[in-house]
């Protein structure tokens, strides 16, 4: 019979690190948006979003750090392992 449990560890470092670089893009992505939403008037999600104010760039920057966060964490695991 077969372990159900058989990954190496390395194999789950290595997962977890990929997820933490995925998950660094995408709100990383994200912050850039809201940062620069301002840049690209004509966007159809602007008009549901509202006129730009604080609370976008401090969104955008608080996704930026969270997604350098993620990916230093990243980048740690995959040096562990």
């Amino acid at each position: 019979m077969s372990d159900m449990n058989s990954e190496s560890p390395r194999s789950r470092f290595d997962l977890r690190a990929t997820i933490d670089y995925i998950m660094g893009a995408v709100i990383g992505l994200l912050g850039l948006f809201f940062l620069l939403r301002g840049q690209f008037p004509n966007l159809p999600v602007n008009k549901h979003l509202g006129e730009l104010d604080s609370t976008d760039w401090m969104f955008g920057g608080l996704c930026l750090i969270y997604a350098t966060w993620r990916v230093i964490r990243g980048r740690r695991k995959s040096q562990e392992a």
